[in-house]
């Protein structure tokens, strides 16, 4: 795969009475990625959803022809459109390891925190919500654009 220079995003959407709990799922999710790597299954799900995503995404001539300008904007011929799936599946969990490991180094990462942040809810009830609430961390790469 031709290397390219890019940026890695994380968004998160959190009420403010679960802020923090959030923000500390979403870092021992990344910092387990960092410290042990993903599985090839987590690979093949991801790269499921990649493509999936991709392949839709290009239901309409707009959004090919941009997808297209993408690409070719980042050195890619035009037929690397329909490449990028095929692309896709041959990544391998020892690549993803091994590109987290060169790239991805935690504490390198800067948070941004944005939102209502002053209006956190003091009441009885969201206290039991904080309590109670799993909070579940999903992290997906960016899309081919």
């Amino acid at each position: 795969m031709k290397e390219i220079p890019g940026h890695w995003i994380l968004n998160a959407s959190f009420s403010p009475a679960l802020l923090e709990q959030g923000l500390a799922a979403t870092k021992s999710v990344i910092e387990e990625w960092y410290e042990k790597g993903v599985s090839e299954d987590e690979v093949q799900r991801a790269i499921q959803t990649l493509c999936g995503s991709y392949l839709v995404g290009l239901s309409t001539t707009g959004n090919v022809a941009n997808q297209l300008l993408s690409f070719i904007q980042r050195g890619f011929e035009p037929e690397y459109i329909d490449e990028y799936p095929d692309q896709l599946r041959s990544v391998t969990s020892e690549q993803v390891n091994q590109a987290i490991r060169n790239y991805f180094d935690p504490k390198l990462n800067t948070l941004v925190v944005a939102g209502s942040l002053a209006e956190t809810q003091t009441t009885e009830a969201a206290q039991q919500l904080q309590n109670m609430e799993t909070i579940a961390v999903s992290l997906d790469a960016p899309d081919a654009g």
